[in-house]
């Protein structure tokens, strides 16, 4: 007996492309690959630029929210229990 392989195929989602002009990298982060990022990165550090500033020039995207996965959440939500065991204050807007 052989094993039947499926003949649907799946929809590719296009690849995004780092957003740095001549790069054509994929993108990892803040639509940056990981070298484009990194030297972002870099800059901000030594205070020679701002994410807002890069963002307005179209060379960087807004950080994605609340996309944390299944560890993620469960990580802040023992964070959370953790500090209201040991009586830390802790926002109201994250008592979810």
């Amino acid at each position: 007996m052989g094993t039947k392989q499926s003949t649907t195929t799946r929809p590719t989602t296009p690849k995004k492309v780092c957003l740095v002009s001549g790069c054509g990298r994929p993108a990892m982060a803040r639509g940056l690959c990981q070298a484009c990022y990194a030297a972002a990165r870099k800059k901000i550090a030594a205070g020679h630029e701002t994410w807002e500033h890069l963002i307005s020039l179209g060379l960087a995207k807004h950080a994605a929210q609340g996309r944390r996965g299944v560890f993620g959440e469960a990580l802040a939500r023992a964070r959370r229990e953790d500090d209201l065991a040991h009586g830390k204050a802790v926002k109201i807007s994250t008592l979810r």
